[in-house]
């Protein structure tokens, strides 16, 4: 006959009692957090699964911040380009009613408001997000335009680009998504050349108002034939300027379908993450009733068993 020691039955028990036991403290950890999956060793596939969909969460979360910056520069951008192009076309207005008019102090009054307006597009094209210069294409912490002035009037007598030539700074919004979120080196170069266009164009009326004063013909027909070239000038800078606001549009457009794209992703992520961790409280509470009478069938199973002798097993 086998021979079973107390000892032995004492292990076995003190063994089945702890697994239960640790059942149901799981269940009742379970119950009360609505998760499942508390510590790491609950679960090991289902842990390394959620780590992947928190991984994934977590750079989609990086891509939101870089679009949302992005969003931000291109707004800032396209505001200052719009103004930009606005004062463009008053200056473009501005220099037939000078060419046509034969009052030099009318025409000294445009230069003059022709001056205040590259001023403002100086400014504008200096622009700050932060610190960050949106004009100055990947060289983002120096000002990118620089004005030469007179000593003596303080007024612009020359404009240089200090930005970087290359192409424009791009910025990941998904995992294969790639925008540019400022101006190239290249189209920074054209609103230089913008700029310059207004300085001629302000010392072209200037001179037309001097030789009006004078009523010297030879000298108003040289600044009369100043003012038409560099309008047709002004007239392709426009064109310049309505295309890069068309590729801001173009790259806010990319960044937002990406974030539409991208949202739905998370939420996907989120929902294969709580799949793994959430109980079903029904199902759990259950589970639970079901170890606490384990265990207590097995204290008393236990209990009848110890209480008999050792004699009962030779």
């Amino acid at each position: 006959m086998l021979r079973v020691t107390s000892n032995s039955l004492a292990a076995q028990l003190t063994s089945d009692l702890t697994r239960l036991s640790s059942s149901q403290s799981a269940l009742t950890r379970q119950m009360a957090t609505g998760r499942r999956l508390n510590n790491p060793d609950d679960d090991v596939p289902a842990t390394g699964r959620v780590m992947s969909y928190e991984s994934e969460k977590r750079a989609l979360q990086q891509y939101e911040r870089n679009a949302q910056r992005a969003l931000t520069n291109i707004k800032v951008s396209t505001t200052a380009l719009e103004s930009i192009k606005k004062m463009g076309n008053t200056v473009f207005n501005l220099a037939p009613a000078a060419a046509s008019s034969g009052e030099a102090d009318q025409q000294g009054a445009m230069a003059l408001q022709i001056d205040g307006l590259l001023e403002q597009v100086f400014s504008l094209a200096n622009t700050q997000v932060g610190g960050t210069y949106l004009f100055g294409s990947r060289e983002t912490g120096l000002q990118p335009f620089t004005a030469t002035r007179d000593a003596t009037t303080n007024r612009i007598t020359g404009v240089n680009y200090a930005g970087s030539a290359l192409a424009a700074p791009e910025v990941a919004v998904s995992e294969n998504a790639q925008v540019a979120m400022l101006n190239s080196g290249t189209q920074n170069l054209e609103l230089r050349d913008l700029m310059r266009n207004l300085l001629s164009l302000r010392d072209a009326v200037e001179d037309l108002s001097t030789a009006t004063a004078a009523n010297d013909q030879t000298g108003m027909a040289t600044a009369r034939a100043t003012l038409t070239t560099t309008q047709n000038t002004l007239g392709d800078d426009d064109d310049r300027i309505t295309r890069m606001l068309s590729t801001m549009t173009s790259s806010q457009f990319r960044i937002n379908s990406s974030q539409e794209q991208n949202s739905v992703r998370f939420n996907q992520l989120a929902d294969l993450s709580d799949g793994e961790t959430r109980i079903d409280l029904a199902e759990t509470i259950i589970k639970y009733q079901n170890s606490e009478r384990s265990y207590q069938a097995a204290l008393q199973a236990g209990a009848k068993i110890l209480q008999r002798s050792l004699l009962d097993y030779i």
